[in-house]
């Protein structure tokens, strides 16, 4: 399981300072929920997801934040 930051806005995953992805495979790893939370709240985005991305997109579990 991996643990992405998403802006709800654009749907884009966070990748680097100053770099956004569409894609997830390209997204940072954040590990915790914390990590991630604490990045978005640092970016002061405005509508931010967290998601816990597995193997299969379908089971993935998206945090609004």
């Amino acid at each position: 399981m991996r643990v992405l930051l998403r802006d709800a806005a654009t749907g884009q995953f966070y990748a680097a300072p100053d770099r956004w992805e569409p894609s997830r495979s390209l997204a940072f790893d954040f590990s915790t929920v914390e990590g991630a939370t604490h990045c978005g709240r640092r970016l002061r985005l405005a509508r931010m997801e967290v998601v816990l991305a597995y193997d299969d997109p379908h089971c993935d579990l998206v945090l609004p934040i």
